[in-house]
C-alpha cells in the first residue's frame, strides 16, 4: 500500500470490480481514452489486470472515508519508449488534487522502489487538465503523435541517480 497525504493507493483486487466498471463505463471519464469499453469487453479486461505480471495497477481511495477516487498503473509503453503511467478518475473526484498526489506516490514508486529510470505518460492533447498535471508533477512533453484519431501528447521523465 502506498500513502499521500490525502489518498491510498492499493493494489487491484476482485473485490476492487464495481468500482473500476464505473471508470471504464463512464462517457466523461473516457472521452479522452477512447471511450467507453462495454461490459463484456470490461470483464476480460479486468480479469487481464488483474492477472498481468508485468504490470501495475492500484486502486485510489480517500484515506478519510475509503471513498473511490480511480485507478493508477505502470506498464510498457505500446512504442516500448519507457515504462507509463496511466491514471484515470471518477469525475466527482476530480479538481481535488488527488490525481497530483497518486501521480507524484507512483513516480516515487517507480524510480525508489522497481529502479525505473524513464517513465513516460500518453494524453490526447485536447485534455488541457492531464498535460497541466502531467508538467506539474515535473514530466516534459517530448514529442506528439496522431493514434486513435486524435493528436497525443507524450510525457516523460528521466530519473538520474
Amino acid at each position: 500500500m502506498l500513502k499521500t497525504a490525502s489518498c491510498l493507493l492499493t493494489p487491484l483486487e476482485q473485490t476492487d470490480y464495481e468500482d473500476v466498471k464505473e471508470l471504464f463505463t463512464c462517457h466523461e471519464v473516457r472521452k479522452y481514452l477512447g471511450g467507453v469499453i462495454e461490459t463484456n469487453q470490461y470483464e476480460r479486461k479486468f480479469a487481464n489486470m488483474l492477472a498481468a505480471n508485468d504490470e501495475w495497477n492500484f486502486t485510489i481511495r480517500r484515506r478519510d472515508n475509503g471513498a473511490f477516487v480511480g485507478l493508477i498503473s505502470l506498464n510498457e509503453h505500446q512504442d516500448g519508449i519507457g515504462t507509463e503511467i496511466s491514471y484515470q478518475l471518477v469525475q466527482k473526484q476530480w479538481k481535488r488534487g488527488y490525481a497530483t498526489e497518486a501521480v507524484l506516490k507512483i513516480i516515487e514508486f517507480a524510480t525508489d522502489t522497481l529502479d525505473i529510470q524513464k517513465l513516460v505518460a500518453e494524453t490526447q492533447s485536447a485534455n488541457m487538465s492531464s498535460c497541466k498535471l502531467l508538467e506539474r508533477t515535473g514530466m516534459s512533453l517530448v514529442k506528439k503523435v496522431t493514434r486513435f484519431g486524435a493528436e497525443q501528447s507524450i510525457y516523460s521523465l528521466i530519473v538520474s541517480q
